[in-house]
């Protein structure tokens, strides 16, 4: 979001197309780092709606992951680079559904939206005469724990 009075011009950057991405990895990745057999097509479909800057920073993630896994004699291959790309779909999905003028959410409520989908069936109870609110886990198969806990 450009501030005002900051920008004479705002520039829309587009997401790179199959031979973006492929130029991409080339322009930043030196030749004889890359496995021979790499299917560009594949990586272009893992990596689709990327931003340049998202497809740089695969390329890194990749590269992190290959010189763990082979350290320095590493070739980046198909597999490195659609795994990186899996691990930023939901950052760029994230991006994509923001919608500018809507304040970021805080931490507080990303945590709790976090927790509140990987508890999938559980729910919470406040107890509301407790002076600091505590939240109590329930069962959705134990009724006697749920009142138990609602008292």
């Amino acid at each position: 979001m450009p501030r005002p009075g900051r920008f004479d011009a705002v520039i829309e950057i587009a997401a790179l197309d199959a031979p973006g991405i492929e130029a991409l990895i080339k322009a930043v990745v030196d030749h004889r780092k890359l496995d021979p057999g790499i299917d560009y097509t594949q990586i272009a479909d893992a990596m689709a709606g990327f931003f340049p800057a998202f497809v740089r920073e695969a390329v890194d993630q990749a590269r992190t992951v290959a010189i763990t896994r082979h350290g320095r004699g590493y070739l980046l291959s198909t597999d490195d680079f659609v795994a990186a790309a899996e691990t930023l779909t939901a950052q760029l999905r994230a991006m994509q559904a923001a919608t500018e003028g809507e304040p970021a959410p805080t931490l507080d409520a990303t945590f709790r939206s976090i927790v509140r989908t990987s508890l999938d069936g559980y729910g919470w109870v406040h107890r509301e005469d407790d002076p600091i609110p505590d939240a109590y886990l329930m069962d959705p198969d134990r009724a006697e724990l749920n009142a138990e806990l609602r008292t």
